[in-house]
């Protein structure tokens, strides 16, 4: 199945976007143009919540670190938030929790900004 669902919030200080579904190839422009793009014109700390998030494709974690890296050269952070377990132990085996921490809730990611 190849259906994620994208939903956000821009707050004051940050934007809160949560992804549900499956992150699959086909996704991937999707999720360019709905949160990178947004991003981009408007940057600022990211809290990703992937509690939702079924399965992710490694083309789709390679584009959160694209954007993690844009985010960081302009001073801000690209936070994970309450990974299904599986999708964890992925960030963690391929050490991409080193550049996109992983927290529990959205309250621990904001108090680590």
């Amino acid at each position: 199945m190849s259906s994620l669902l994208i939903e956000g919030h821009r707050h004051q200080t940050h934007h809160q976007i949560q992804l549900a579904g499956h992150f699959a190839d086909v996704c991937y422009d999707q999720f360019r143009e709905s949160v990178y793009m947004v991003v981009e014109s408007d940057p600022a700390n990211v809290l990703l919540e992937l509690a939702d998030l079924k399965s992710i494709v490694s083309s789709g974690l390679g584009l959160m670190a694209a954007l993690s890296k844009s985010l960081s050269e302009q001073g801000f952070h690209l936070l994970l938030v309450a990974p299904q377990p599986q999708i964890a132990a992925l960030i963690r085996t391929i050490q991409l929790d080193r550049v996109m921490p992983i927290h529990q809730d959205p309250e621990s990611a904001l108090a680590a900004l």
